[in-house]
C-alpha cells in the first residue's frame, strides 16, 4: 500500500480508478471489522491477535487520505462526513491499547514468543 498520497486534499478523488476501488475495499472492510468490535458482536483479542499489525499500518498510511476525504463530505453537507470510516480509526486505537504480541502471548495455547517462559 502507498504512504504518501499525492492530492491528498482531494480524499479519495485522488486515486486512479483500480487504486480507488482497492482503498475503499480495503477501508470498508476495516471499518465493518470496527463495528463488529464496538457493538461487542466481535472481540477484540482475536481481532488484534490476527490483524493488529495490518490495521496499524494500513490506518496509518490510510489517515491522511480518510481525514481529507471526510472534511470533502462535510463540506458537501454530508452529515455523517466526521464519521466516515469512524469504525476503522476506533478499531485502530482498540489494537493500538491491545497490541497483537501482547493479545497473542496471553493465549494458553500461543507458543511462539521465546521470552515467556513454557507452559504446561
Amino acid at each position: 500500500m502507498r504512504t504518501t498520497w499525492p492530492h491528498v486534499s482531494e480524499g479519495l478523488h485522488s486515486l486512479a480508478p483500480e487504486e480507488l476501488k482497492l482503498v475503499r475495499d480495503l477501508a470498508w472492510f476495516y471499518d465493518n471489522l470496527g463495528a463488529l468490535v464496538a457493538h461487542g458482536i466481535v472481540d477484540i483479542g482475536p481481532v488484534s491477535g490476527y490483524l493488529g499489525g495490518s490495521v496499524i499500518s494500513t490506518w496509518e498510511s490510510m489517515a491522511p487520505l480518510v481525514t481529507a476525504h471526510r472534511a470533502r463530505r462535510s463540506a458537501a453537507g454530508r452529515d455523517e462526513g466526521a464519521e466516515w470510516q469512524g469504525y476503522y480509526e476506533n478499531l485502530y486505537h482498540l489494537v493500538k491499547r491491545n497490541p497483537p504480541a501482547a493479545v497473542r502471548n496471553r493465549l494458553e495455547r500461543w507458543t511462539l514468543n521465546a521470552s515467556a517462559p513454557p507452559r504446561n
